[in-house]
């Protein structure tokens, strides 16, 4: 009920109606800790003990009913271990599970914290599909990439758990064996051309105005000599790094102006064979990373199991096939908590943004540097809270454009103008430093530098080295 008559709720929330989610299982526990302290020291205030906190001195100021205030706060310290405060993962679980007929989900699911076990079995039946159809030349240029599936699999599971990736480009692999034939045709023909009029390169580029500081005379014998040991069947694997420096293209680019370029057919179709070369090792990762991923989402069905990616996709299949329907699940999940604070928002991915957009309205609200708030109406509230200059995880697929674009889809901003960790002279030297330029972020209307103000909480306890102060702030040339 905080607040003037025209933005207040007619009813105070309680602790188990306020979603806050944060990152990990470690901070909602401190998290709920702070929280219920905070509750306590503002009861302690409401009840008419002294104190020089200007927030909670003004929340009283702003209270008609400072007794009734201080029940409230009172009952909401002992429902602490009730609060809403759960990971994303946690969110998305409880959600399925609570709203079971409107998001279509099953009643009775086992959630596995490791799947990796999981993922190596999908890869070997698929490994195992692939492989044993292959003619022998065949299977053996994928050993070649790969000597084990694990290795496959090494460098597939970066892109697993990746929902929203898209490759490019999107390549055909529907007919992988007459690719694989014909690539080895048009190989044969290379190299029966090469075999035949090898001989003279050598003597071709050295009497040419090549630079020779890049083709010198003592390495372009033995670049030659391993392409000729390919092309006569002594090595099964194109050098693509040596044929590359014989390409015409690449030889009249290392020539200097005025100079005379060497030319050749055989310079001719090194540059073919780069433009007809097959991408056997893409070809392959596009096939099996989809196919994985569908003998992934196979096991696990056949198992009643999800994953934790499992608990976002399916909640977020469920808002947007909700959204299309009725809306009973958004009503749903929304009346149970009108009010959100995503933490560490700047995070966030495009499916975790998807997911509380859809909750709390897609088109308006208000947003913060480094706090942003979102409304869908005047009894909801989403509030996304981060520093976008302490985005850290893109290797879990958080995308700093997906904050930009929630930064841009609300209508205000606020801002934590004061700093109480650090020391005023290390605030200084920061504020001083990036003030200097223009767009220290590089995209500067969606991530600004704001200079903030000391608290001098840190000022107190000094960092020492011995009896002095170190700098707070060193350049080192």
């Amino acid at each position: 009920g905080h607040g003037s008559a025209a933005s207040a709720r007619e009813m105070s929330l309680s602790v188990a109606q306020i979603l806050v989610v944060t990152f990990t299982e470690a901070a909602t526990e401190e998290l709920r800790e702070r929280i219920r302290a905070r509750i306590q020291q503002a009861h302690a205030v409401f009840m008419g003990e002294p104190s020089k906190d200007d927030f909670l001195l003004q929340l009283k100021a702003d209270s008609d009913d400072p007794e009734s205030a201080a029940r409230l706060m009172e009952l909401a310290a002992r429902q602490m271990d009730e609060a809403a405060i759960f990971t994303i993962h946690g969110f998305c679980q409880r959600m399925l599970k609570q709203h079971a007929f409107e998001s279509g989900s099953l009643f009775e699911t086992e959630l596995i914290t490791d799947d990796k076990q999981l993922q190596r079995e999908a890869l070997l039946d698929v490994w195992r599909r692939l492989m044993y159809q292959l003619p022998e030349d065949l299977a053996q240029a994928l050993l070649t990439l790969w000597n084990s599936p694990d290795s496959l699999l090494k460098e597939l599971r970066p892109y697993l758990s990746a929902g929203e990736l898209q490759l490019q480009p999107s390549l055909e692999y529907s007919d992988l064996l007459n690719q694989w034939q014909a690539s080895q045709q048009r190989l044969a023909a290379f190299c029966q051309h090469w075999q035949a009029d090898s001989g003279e390169l050598a003597a071709l580029i050295q009497a040419s105005g090549v630079n020779k500081n890049s083709y010198r005379k003592t390495s372009v014998p033995n670049w030659l000599a391993q392409i000729d040991r390919f092309a006569s069947g002594e090595r099964s694997t194109p050098p693509e790094a040596v044929l590359e420096r014989f390409r015409q293209s690449v030889l009249a680019e290392k020539t200097p102006s005025g100079k005379v370029i060497p030319e050749h057919p055989l310079f001719e179709r090194c540059d073919q064979y780069f433009a007809e070369r097959l991408p056997l090792r893409e070809i392959v990762l596009t096939r099996v990373l989809q196919e994985i991923k569908q003998r992934f989402s196979q096991l696990k069905q056949a198992r009643r199991q999800l994953s934790f990616d499992d608990l976002l996709s399916q909640l977020d299949h469920a808002l947007q096939s909700d959204l299309q329907r009725s809306g009973q699940l958004r009503r749903g999940i929304t009346a149970q908590f009108p009010v959100a604070l995503i933490d560490e928002f700047q995070d966030t991915d495009p499916q975790q943004y998807r997911i509380f957009s859809s909750l709390y309205n897609r088109d308006a609200g208000v947003a913060t540097e480094p706090v942003v708030r979102a409304s869908a109406c005047a009894d909801l509230g989403l509030f996304m809270i981060g520093d976008p200059k302490q985005a850290i995880y893109g290797f879990r697929g958080a995308d700093i454009f997906t904050y930009m674009q929630a930064r841009r889809a609300v209508t205000a901003h606020y801002t934590l103008g004061t700093n109480w960790r650090s020391s005023s002279a290390m605030i200084a030297a920061v504020n001083t430093l990036f003030q200097r330029a223009d767009s220290p972020f590089i995209y500067n209307q969606d991530i600004p530098f704001l200079a903030v103000n000391a608290g001098h909480r840190a000022d107190k306890t000094p960092l020492r080295q011995g009896r002095t102060a170190p700098a707070a702030f060193t350049v080192w040339y």
